[in-house]
């Protein structure tokens, strides 16, 4: 199959807190299901140059960044008409919360949601359900 036939694909799967190769796994199933699909698969952004050359990028991440330069590098790939499926918590960045905490920010757990709030005011509830 030459490249004209095929699509290849850059799966970014890693992070922390989930069970990436469960996750990495499924996906890589579902891809494989389509012959045309050709998959490289990285735990993070660092192979830019591959995620690039690419004809799209599939990611399942938490608490995984780009530096500023893979940072650009993607706005570059969307803005040329690329495509990028950012699955699950593709968008989480975990040390927001930890710099809450720097604030003197509360998370309170419950079995309906979350609460982060500071002793002058509430900043964020999520409800679940």
């Amino acid at each position: 199959m030459g490249k004209a036939d095929r699509l290849d694909v850059y799966l970014v799967a890693g992070g922390k807190y989930h069970n990436i190769d469960f996750a990495r796994l499924e996906i890589l199933k579902l891809l494989a299901e389509q012959p045309r699909i050709k998959v490289q698969v990285g735990a993070d952004y660092s192979d830019i140059d591959a995620i690039c050359a690419c004809d799209f990028l599939v990611t399942y991440t938490c608490d995984v960044m780009p530096t500023a330069q893979e940072t650009q590098r993607l706005a570059d790939f969307v803005r040329g008409g690329r495509k990028w499926f950012a699955l699950h918590g593709t968008n989480s960045i975990l040390r927001f919360l930890c710099a809450l905490s720097l604030l003197s920010a509360k998370i309170i757990k419950t079995t309906t949601g979350v609460t982060i709030q500071n002793k002058e005011r509430f900043i964020l509830k999520l409800q679940i359900g």
